[in-house]
């Protein structure tokens, strides 16, 4: 029991800045969202229907980088400072080479990304958000792994605090054109997110390569290597894969839905996956902690117990967390829903409230799978979680939603439903290898 708790104490020191960190970004998130609502309904709907796109593209790259920080716990945990800094550098080569390969690509493919009624306002908007892509993935996945894989959280919700204050001064500058900036609309949030991006990397790399971590580190050796950027990438390829092949299925249901529903459920149910991005938020920020936590406790050759005590702790706290935002959303419900449209908004609140039950269970069940999700990461057993994370993706939400909404009267909350059925099925699998990779690990002499 006071092991447990040891434990918990160290996962939330943790984990509470990157909490920290990831709930300012769902502020900057929600308060975007408002803005563009409160300036015009279809920037909003806009807004919903194109930026899914750029989120998934973002974490697609983002779990490729973020893989770093599990070899930085390693390093940590066995004392080999000096390898730290040049992982480091090969994956901000990584970020920032990808970019430049892949943006073009992008910026050609808008057009054909995103539904009929999206495509006027959609398309500049979301090719200005597709720049600031390898600014943030190397600002923020691979310094931010320096930091967090030594387990100095605490470093990024101050760079995360400037990157979104910037972000929002900027976005109420240019969407309403106030402070001598033109009106630039539904464009000025994606030119506010490029700008910050920009600027919080000019902030944070003075910061790696100071005297101090040049020193400790060697983030002074810059050098690429081909043969050993991919020895890392290649553990986080397979979650990166995953992550692309869900999301692009995931935006094409998105704008089959922009298509086939009434234009105040399609509001609503933008709301609700503000919500659940909250949520996620939240449990994607605790199970980066877990990971950081557990894979400088296989440097250590922590025993078993630890391990599973590990994970024991990340399921509760995000209970805990989930739990707590959720009391607050049911019982301001109506106001939650006025923060994004205003008052009076009678239809747009009765589908809210018939989407809002099934996104709490599925807050829930998303919460464990985050943390199975990450502890296995910690092991290095992406390909199997890629193959069970994309097999049940399609077979469990993908398809039979994709099926309903043209065979049958489209609903917005039947992907809730199904998402429901598909979390399950992960969770119980992934539970099962967690337990498999423990034994593993509790057998062997190093890993």
């Amino acid at each position: 029991m006071a092991s447990d708790r040891k434990v918990s104490r160290q996962l939330w020191s943790l984990s509470w800045p990157l909490i920290l960190a990831s709930s300012s970004t769902c502020l900057l998130s929600l308060t975007g969202r408002c803005v563009l609502a409160h300036y015009s309904p279809m920037a909003f709907n806009t807004h919903i229907g194109t930026i899914v796109w750029h989120e998934v593209l973002q974490s697609t790259l983002l779990n490729l980088i973020f893989i770093i920080s599990v070899f930085v716990g390693h390093h940590n945990g066995r004392k080999q400072f000096a390898q730290i800094g040049p992982a480091v550098w090969q994956m901000l080569w990584l970020s920032l080479g990808i970019g430049l390969l892949v943006i073009p690509l992008l910026w050609q493919a808008v057009p054909y990304l995103l539904a009929a009624n999206l495509l006027t306002e959609g398309v500049p908007y979301l090719r200005i958000y597709f720049l600031s892509m390898p600014f943030h993935c190397a600002t923020f996945g691979a310094i931010g792994s320096f930091f967090t894989g030594r387990k100095i959280s605490y470093a990024m919700p101050l760079l995360f605090i400037f990157s979104h204050s910037l972000n929002l001064l900027l976005t109420l500058a240019l969407v309403f054109g106030k402070a001598g900036f033109p009106e630039c609309g539904l464009m000025g949030c994606a030119l506010a997110t490029l700008v910050a991006q920009v600027c919080s990397l000019l902030l944070v790399l003075p910061i790696f390569l100071s005297r101090y971590n040049r020193e400790n580190f060697h983030t002074d050796c810059t050098a690429f290597s081909p043969k050993i950027c991919w020895r890392y990438a290649r553990f986080g390829l397979p979650s990166s894969l995953n992550t692309l092949i869900n999301g692009i299925a995931w935006c094409w249901i998105i704008q089959v839905i922009a298509d086939r529903i009434p234009f105040s459920e399609f509001s609503a149910m933008g709301i609700i996956f503000s919500l659940q991005r909250i949520l996620s938020s939240l449990s994607d920020s605790l199970g980066k902690g877990n990971c950081v936590l557990i894979a400088n406790f296989l440097g250590e050759k922590q025993e078993t117990a630890t391990l599973r005590a590990t994970l024991s702790a990340a399921v509760r706290l995000c209970f805990l967390l989930h739990g707590s935002l959720l009391i607050l959303i049911w019982v301001f419900c109506r106001e939650f829903v006025g923060f994004f449209m205003g008052n009076g908004q009678t239809e747009i609140f009765s589908f809210f409230r018939q989407m809002l039950p099934w996104a709490s269970l599925l807050a829930f069940l998303e919460g464990i799978w985050y943390q199975l999700h990450y502890s296995l990461t910690a092991f290095k057993d992406t390909p199997f979680l890629t193959s069970v994370n994309v097999g049940s993706h399609f077979f469990f939400l993908i398809i039979p939603s994709y099926f309903l909404l043209h065979k049958a009267h489209p609903h917005a909350v039947i992907i809730l439903k199904f998402g429901l059925l598909n979390q399950f099925i992960r969770i119980l699998i992934l539970r099962w290898r967690y337990r498999v990779q423990v034994a593993r690990v509790s057998g062997a002499d190093e890993f």
